[in-house]
């Protein structure tokens, strides 16, 4: 395994975002599909990489931040952003956006790929919009105490963008009209729960079973 960064405890998530994550972004912009992913032991620090916080946003405010910003600047193509949040806790996959969608199952398809049926997805138009969809979603999130963590994330969460675009010409007459194909391509970014040891963070009982998901 390549070890391409190492940061200390004084980094910011902003050089965290613009070293590993900055080029995925662009990437999905272009059309291909791209993951950024926090993994390690309780209390490393994973959901304040991902998350943030309100002095330091962490890789998904950056990450849609950055997403609307770049749009601005793409003038030969329109685009359409979908967002969902999903949860996966002991085995089950519930939807963080609407808590009524629980134990969602997998599919795949050739129109879709691989998904999530039943998953909500919301159309976004800003930055603006995602913050408010995640603010409220993370009351739907599952926490609880360990010994190395009074707060800590137990279930996997993964945020997902959906990019679809297509390129526009600009007639002489100022209409509008679509050329070529659509472009879609998917972002993930996942807060993993705490991979340790058992008997390191206390587990037993629930929290064994919250280990395994």
């Amino acid at each position: 395994m390549t070890i391409y960064h190492v940061f200390d405890e004084t980094c910011s998530n902003a050089k965290v975002y613009d070293l590993l994550t900055k080029d995925v972004i662009h990437a999905a912009l272009d059309g291909f599909n791209g993951t950024a992913f926090a993994y390690g032991q309780t209390s490393s620090g994973k959901t304040l990489t991902m998350n943030g916080s309100p002095n330091d946003p962490g890789i998904i405010h950056r990450a849609v931040n950055h997403i609307f910003q770049k749009i601005q600047t793409i003038t030969d193509r329109e685009f359409l952003i979908r967002v969902s949040y999903m949860e996966i806790y002991n085995e089950e996959i519930n939807d963080i956006f609407a808590v009524e969608n629980q134990k969602l199952q997998i599919h795949e398809s050739l129109e879709r790929g691989i998904f999530v049926a039943g998953l909500k997805e919301e159309i976004v138009n800003n930055a603006e919009q995602v913050t408010k969809l995640l603010e409220s979603g993370e009351v739907n999130r599952h926490f609880g105490e360990t010994n190395m963590n009074t707060r800590s994330s137990r279930s996997h969460t993964i945020f997902r963008m959906v990019i679809e675009s297509k390129g526009i010409n600009t007639r002489s007459s100022g209409d509008y009209s679509s050329k070529g194909a659509i472009r879609v391509s998917v972002l993930n970014l996942a807060d993993l729960a705490g991979s340790e040891r058992i008997a390191k963070i206390g587990a037993g009982g629930v929290r064994l079973k919250e280990g395994k998901c």
